[in-house]
């Protein structure tokens, strides 16, 4: 069990959607303190009026860019406090994609895992260089195509399977040490996700699907994520009907290329 009280809880990717439902959920479980993430403070401000009486550190945050991963860092861990601090890292930070894969830019398929998994890298390179610890529970957003791959969605789901490899293997590798893993996999969930995906050229989509609306509450889904924090999960997959194409894809593939394009 992990338990979220009395605990640093780090959400990246905290201004919107998920990561902000994740955050507002977790202040439920009274942490010691709630640290969000993300490049707009303005959106940053709003999940922190939503924590409660938790106290919440906004943290500005580029994934893209290293030196602002690395002054975030100092920030959080560059003081004799932290030494001591058990940190649960959410890693919510994401751009989702509708474009042939034919068709789109290799800059886009470059941004895509810049963000979707680079980021991640480079925090925690940056947080071993830094404080040369990990955090005692890492939670990072993929996605149902981080188990399959579906039309429209080639790089996006390239950049979650590419999570799926490095944090199994991560786990793996420190499966010995005071150190927890949880991969979400989350289907439609009612956020702007899709407004902000990449075309083939790199221009934000700004539509947001039907299926989408009609998708999980983020809020239901920040709910979901904590209990599996707290149950030391290695992986969740959340959603509707659409989580069953994760056996499907599995079991029988064949069926699963049939009747998901």
């Amino acid at each position: 069990m992990t338990d979220i009280r009395g605990k640093v809880v780090w959400v990246v990717g905290a201004s919107r959607g998920i990561g902000q439902a994740v955050a507002i959920a977790s202040s439920k479980y009274r942490p010691k303190k709630i640290i969000i993430s993300g490049r707009d403070k303005d959106l940053l401000n709003i999940t922190a009026q939503k924590t409660g009486s938790v106290p919440t550190t906004i943290c500005p945050l580029d994934v893209t860019s290293r030196v602002s991963i690395d002054t975030a860092i100092a920030n959080i861990f560059g003081n004799k406090e932290s030494e001591n601090l058990d940190i649960i890292l959410v890693y919510s930070s994401g751009v989702s994609q509708r474009s042939l894969a034919l068709d789109t830019n290799l800059s886009v398929t470059r941004s895509l895992m810049e963000v979707n998994f680079f980021g991640l890298l480079e925090i925690m390179d940056s947080i071993k260089e830094c404080a040369g610890i990990l955090p005692v529970h890492l939670v990072v957003m993929s996605s149902l195509v981080g188990k399959f791959g579906t039309s429209e969605r080639s790089s996006y789901s390239a950049s979650k399977h590419a999570l799926h490899g490095y944090l199994e293997s991560m786990r793996a590798e420190t499966r010995k040490k005071p150190f927890k893993i949880t991969i979400v996999c989350p289907g439609y969930v009612n956020t702007g996700i899709t407004l902000r995906s990449l075309t083939a050229n790199g221009d934000k989509f700004n539509v947001i699907e039907e299926r989408i609306k009609r998708g999980m509450s983020p809020e239901v889904c920040g709910k979901k994520i904590c209990r599996a924090i707290t149950h030391n999960r290695p992986e969740i997959i959340i959603g509707g009907f659409e989580r069953f194409a994760v056996p499907i894809s599995r079991y029988f593939p064949s069926l699963f290329r049939f009747l998901v394009p």
